[in-house]
């Protein structure tokens, strides 16, 4: 399985994490686990951008979901109601070798 060292996307000091942030990963197929710290009020545009990214897939090609529901940039740990542990499952991820 691929996966890393959970990336903190948020901007501030590390030395802050507290009740303000949340531990998620995404995942995807074929074994692909990606790590990340957000603050509980961010949008997921950010940490979904990142994983576009890291894994070269255009962001209109993927769908995110969280407990079978679709998620929108928009949305945030919290208003999705996001524990530490939670996962995103990503559908749409194409890798070529």
């Amino acid at each position: 399985m691929s996966s890393s060292p959970p990336r903190d996307i948020d901007d501030s000091d590390s030395s802050t994490r507290s009740v303000n942030k949340v531990a998620i990963s995404i995942l995807a197929a074929p074994n692909i686990r990606a790590p990340y710290i957000i603050e509980r009020n961010q949008f997921l545009r950010k940490a979904l951008r990142d994983f576009c990214r890291r894994y070269q897939q255009p962001m209109k090609s993927l769908n995110f979901f969280y407990h079978d529901t679709l998620i929108k940039p928009s949305d945030t740990p919290n208003t999705l109601e996001m524990t530490d542990g939670d996962v995103i499952n990503c559908d749409g991820v194409s890798l070529s070798g």
